[in-house]
């Protein structure tokens, strides 16, 4: 939300971000995205989250676009994502009578009525901060992926010897190998004996791979196929038509 890489620039110290495109932030729609950047170039920066919900009062500021916009981290240099999320009730009432001010300020355009101030500010109560893993869950659920690290990092160094790294399988067939990663995907299709079975997509930092969960396998390991699940287990690598899949044996 805040500043423009330009204005950055001009400041020193100026430090090289990742940016993401408000108008790709699940629940912040086009309009609402064209509302914050217009306001902002029109009056300048954004001083603090109370200045931003005061400004910015466009009916689609609504819950949802509000709890993205603070899930996805775009707040986080007003304050810290966990505080904000538990003021949240706070944030959007003190929004709602902005908008309130605002409309009345129009109506009264004309009239002989004295400038009235703006929504009462108060004091945000002190939360812990997000953990981790559960910041990373709202990013990959809001934006489609992981912005502030990747959640395997938590895991990488206790299972180095253990699993092997996905990177260093391509090209190779091997009899078993152990394989570690976070579930990124899962497909459930029906073989022809009507049992089911999955292709899961597991990811570690820079590496992917695709896992076959035959339906002997997928009966005993149901509970742990899902989207943000690290796991570990055995296969055989194939590489049958160029398209390197692990058959899994064992979890």
């Amino acid at each position: 939300v805040n500043p423009t890489k330009k204005e950055e620039e001009k400041e020193e110290g100026y430090i090289p971000t990742i940016r993401f495109g408000l108008n790709a932030v699940k629940n912040v729609g086009e309009n609402i995205a064209q509302v914050i950047i217009n306001e902002r170039k029109e009056n300048g920066p954004y001083k603090d989250v109370f200045d931003f919900l005061e400004r910015v009062t466009d009916k689609d500021m609504n819950k949802k676009s509000l709890e993205s916009l603070i899930k996805s981290g775009a707040l986080d240099s007003f304050e810290e994502r966990g505080k904000l999320w538990a003021n949240f009730d706070t944030l959007m009432n003190f929004n709602k009578e902005a908008s309130k001010l605002k409309e009345s300020k129009q109506a009264n355009l004309f009239a002989d009525v004295p400038d009235m101030a703006g929504p009462s500010r108060v004091q945000l109560s002190e939360a812990s901060n997000v953990d981790s893993q559960q910041m990373l869950t709202w990013e990959k659920e809001l934006l489609g992926l992981y912005i502030s690290e990747h959640p395997f990092n938590d895991y990488k160094r206790s299972l180095q010897g253990v699993a092997k790294p996905l990177e260093e399988l391509t090209g190779q067939e091997t009899d078993k190998v152990n394989v570690a990663g976070v579930v990124s995907s899962v497909k459930k299709i029906t073989t022809k004996n009507g049992k089911p079975m999955l292709f899961v997509k597991i990811e570690e930092v820079l590496s992917s791979a695709e896992l076959l969960i035959f339906p002997d396998i997928y009966e005993e390991t149901k509970e742990m196929w899902e989207d943000g699940q690290v796991v570990l287990c055995q296969g055989r690598v194939s590489d049958k038509d160029q398209e390197m899949k692990i058959l899994v044996e064992k979890t």
